[in-house]
This record gives structure tokens, C-alpha cells and sequence, in this order.
């Protein structure tokens, strides 16, 4: 049987140091979809994935942020979306991925989960962008830009 991506690992390689270049590219991501997108947090940011909560709404709330919930007596800022934009069409989220940040916790929503992988990317992709993948296409998010863009977004 033939690897169905070995074409895609040597278009990476360009045919030499195919071990070298791969390995560049591979990250170990908590995979869940929302919108009928998927994406992919760094499974070390992830705490936990708790069934989803309706947020409780805050008074002059930043955009993006769509309140807060208790998980396990700590706060967590909850995102309208996962890439922390304002959500224009109501989804169904089911699950919260909670992440650990330096200014506290980050719930981002999630339609589904499916489990912590190891992904091979097409080439380095920073937060928020569309990469392909051993997965298929996925976008890249990161707690910590998130709440840095929500925190520049305020100043």
C-alpha cells in the first residue's frame, strides 16, 4: 500500500531531505471544526474542552468577546469565534476549548472536537491562516494572538 500523501511530502522537499524538512513542519494540534472550517490549537495552550456554556454577557465588552463562564471556580473569557472576530451567524457550538494565557483563560468555541494530532503542514503558517495539511486545508489558531489582538484592539 502507498502513502496517499507521499506526493505532498516531496512536493515539500523538493525531492531532498524529505525527514529534515517534514519535521519543520509538524505540530501537535487539538483538531476541531467550527463553520465548517477546521482548525487546529496548539495542544500545549489547550487545558481543557468542556461542554459548552452560554456565556454570561458583559457590560462595554471588547468585540469578539462574547462574556464569560466559570469552569472549575476560574473565569474564562469566552470568543464569539474561534479566530476572535464578531460572529455574525449563530452556530451550533457544543464545545468550549479552554486555554491558558498569561492574562487569564480563553474559551474558544467549537461545533466538534476531534482529539489531539500530529499535523504535517504544507510550510509554516502563522495564526489565523489558511494552511494545507495532512488533514486537508486547516487554519492555525493561537490563544495568545487572540487575546494580544483583543488587548491592541482596546488600547
Amino acid at each position: 500500500m502507498t502513502d496517499p500523501l507521499s506526493r505532498f511530502r516531496e512536493d515539500l522537499s523538493g525531492g531532498q531531505g524529505h525527514a529534515e524538512s517534514s519535521a519543520r513542519h509538524r505540530r501537535a494540534l487539538l483538531l476541531f471544526e467550527h463553520g465548517g472550517a477546521l482548525l487546529g490549537v496548539p495542544a500545549e495552550s489547550v487545558d481543557a474542552v468542556i461542554a459548552w456554556q452560554a456565556p454570561a454577557r458583559l457590560p462595554c465588552a471588547t468585540a469578539g468577546i462574547a462574556g464569560v463562564v466559570q469552569d472549575r471556580g476560574r473565569i474564562v473569557a469566552v470568543l464569539e469565534s474561534p479566530l476572535g472576530e464578531s460572529e455574525r451567524e449563530t452556530r451550533a457550538v457544543r464545545r468550549l476549548i479552554v486555554c491558558g494565557t498569561t492574562r487569564g483563560f480563553v474559551g474558544i468555541p467549537a461545533e466538534t472536537t476531534r482529539g489531539v494530532s500530529t499535523v504535517e503542514l504544507a510550510r509554516d503558517a502563522t495564526p489565523g491562516e489558511l494552511v494545507d495539511s495532512s488533514e486537508g486545508p486547516l487554519t492555525i489558531v493561537d490563544p495568545i494572538a487572540l487575546i494580544s489582538a483583543v488587548r491592541e484592539t482596546t488600547s
